[in-house]
């Protein structure tokens, strides 16, 4: 648990140089560093080598630790936020705040999903039927389901975050939680100017020649995001997902854009990788997925370096560009194939094939690697702790006289917990789960129980496996509530799409505006494609009036928590009018 003097060690670390004590302040002139008022002691003594590692240690014996650990693994009860943030501070503690309320607010998608899935089977059986996510009249309305349950979710989310903002002291008013990321970063640079309303000294950076830099930032990715499209279009040739042949009404007499033979044969019957077959069809699929790791993996330290390049000021600012490249990339690499199967070739049975092998495959991956690779490095680490204390008993040396020696020297070893791809992966498995619900009904309830897995081991490998993360005041996750925002907004359209142009939903609410066509492919009526374009588009805006009227309805911060801050407002005022009429009366 974090005490007082550990806490007040802490902020000394990190308070800016002109308001820490001046024996610091000397100690550091003295040496000849030069220092400016946003600097900060941490960063100074790192950025010039007078210390290698600053964290907190581990709590000793493992005992604080092992309680948040085994707590964290009980399937039926909330995750021990409170002990959480005790041990690890506000930023790890609200990430897995979020990560308990995704995890429960899946369970109302999750149940509605696999309903469906058992009444469509039901009643193939019963009728003799053999309807599929294609054909069948109740997944539109799981796509309805869906959006209204994600713009729900985020808005009690937002409540949630607000209200432990205000428990933590890091609520800050208009709904927004403070975040210590606001600080300004030591690898800024600028020219040194006068600020006008402290008057101290500041580092000054020209806005324009920033610009210019996200300018070059944005052509740099541009090509990046060319080069995974080239690697879409070639998977999607091996897995057989593009051939003429399976659409020869809409290419008769038409080069397909995306086609290529000499890849797409590999996908027939008997070749390498059979689409027919269920264990060759996969080698693409793993081949795909092993090469967005891989361009994923290198554009990671792309981004990195551009947005260093950048010169962001604030953590916050440099957090957030970085936030916005990777999540463009990642989603990009992610659902890039989706949408092409969705809206380009239109067809529904292709993209849940696509949608249920690459979902099922990154989860598979997620749990192997949040868990196989950190267990290995645990258990590494164990067997050299035992011959680290085997050493020092033959030795004659109590274990009162090294532990803490031992303890730092292997911690400082550890690597450094990085919560950025924990909050990446999540959002990207939120937009499989909403941007295609209408095609994959089953994927909450299997998010429900990835998540349930990955969230305890992400807790074990903070336990065991990395350093202590340095305590953080954070009353908000930040830009991922922008991110998260974006795709649920998005997820009205995608699914009004795939009911009304990528399957056969909309023909079986509405036979009269169709016709089968005799290469068995659904077409309009003459003269009416029209209407049904405009009950796409009008269902898709009643979609949005919904969330614009859940958005109106519920606000993002607690009644309760509101009147405590205005009332809070109110004593602030009162005692500064009362010290203001005291003054005059002196």
């Amino acid at each position: 648990e974090l005490s007082n003097n550990l806490s007040r060690k802490l902020e000394e670390l990190g308070v800016p140089l002109h308001v820490s004590n001046s024996d610091s302040n000397g100690m550091i002139k003295s040496r000849g560093i030069s220092i400016f008022s946003h600097d900060r002691l941490l960063h100074v003594l790192l950025e010039h080598n007078y210390v290698d590692v600053v964290c907190p240690l581990h709590g000793g014996h493992r005992s604080e630790r092992k309680v948040i650990t085994s707590d964290s693994f009980n399937f039926f009860t909330p995750l021990p936020i409170e002990k959480i943030r005790a041990y690890y501070g506000d930023g790890i503690a609200l990430y897995f705040a979020w990560m308990d309320s995704f995890i429960y607010w899946l369970l109302i998608p999750g149940f509605v999903g696999l309903g469906i899935f058992f009444l469509r089977k039901y009643e193939n059986a019963a009728h003799g039927w053999n309807r599929t996510v294609d054909d069948c009249i109740y997944t539109p309305f799981f796509g309805l389901v869906m959006f209204i349950w994600a713009i729900l979710f985020l808005r009690f989310w937002n409540r949630r975050e607000n209200l432990l903002a205000y428990e933590w002291g890091c609520f800050e008013g208009g709904g927004y939680g403070y975040s210590s990321f606001s600080a300004a970063r030591p690898e800024f640079e600028g020219v040194m100017k006068r600020n006008e309303i402290t008057g101290l000294m500041i580092k000054y950076y020209s806005p324009k020649l920033r610009m210019l830099k996200y300018i070059g930032s944005a052509i740099v990715t541009a090509f990046l995001l060319a080069c995974a499209f080239s690697v879409m279009i070639l998977s999607l040739n091996l897995q057989g997902y593009v051939n003429p042949a399976h659409d020869e009404s809409r290419w008769e007499g038409k080069a397909h854009p995306f086609y290529f033979p000499r890849l797409a044969d590999l996908a027939e019957e008997g070749q390498i990788f059979d689409m027919q077959d269920t264990i060759r069809s996969l080698i693409p699929v793993i081949l795909h997925v092993s090469s967005v790791i891989v361009m994923n993996t290198c554009y990671r330290s792309v981004a990195e370096k551009l947005t260093d390049w950048e010169n962001h000021q604030t953590y916050a600012s440099h957090e957030n560009s970085l936030i916005l490249k990777r999540f463009l990339f990642e989603a990009f690499d992610a659902y890039l194939i989706l949408f092409y199967l969705a809206f380009f070739e239109c067809d529904i049975a292709k993209l849940r094939s696509e949608l249920v092998s690459m979902f099922n495959i990154d989860v598979f991956r997620r749990v192997a690697l949040t868990y196989v690779v950190p267990k290995i490095l645990q258990l590494l680490q164990a067997n050299k702790e035992k011959a680290d204390v085997g050493a020092a008993k033959k030795n004659d040396i109590t274990s009162a006289d090294i532990p803490d020696d031992l303890r730092m020297s292997n911690e400082a070893n550890w690597d450094g917990y990085e919560q950025f791809d924990d909050y990446l992966e999540m959002v990207i498995e939120l937009g499989y789960v909403t941007l295609f619900a209408s095609a994959y009904p089953l994927a909450a309830i299997i998010a429900i129980m990835a998540n349930q897995v990955e969230v305890r081991i992400v807790a074990l490998k903070l336990s065991s496996v990395t350093r202590r993360p340095m305590p953080r005041r954070q009353g908000n996750i930040g830009t991922w509530n922008t991110v998260m925002t974006a795709i649920i907004w998005m997820s009205a359209l995608t699914n009004c799409l795939i009911f009304g142009f990528s399957s056969r939903q909309m023909m079986q609410w509405f036979p009269s505006l169709y016709t089968i066509a005799e290469d068995g492919d659904q077409e309009y009526v003459a003269g009416k494609g029209d209407e049904a374009v405009f009950i796409i588009f009008a269902a898709e805006r009643l979609l949005l009036l919904i969330g614009i009227l859940i958005v109106m309805i519920i606000p993002i911060v607690p009644n309760d928590v509101l009147i405590k801050v205005e009332h809070r407002n109110y004593v602030n005022a009162e005692e500064a009018r009362m010290s203001r009429i005291k003054s005059g009366v002196k």
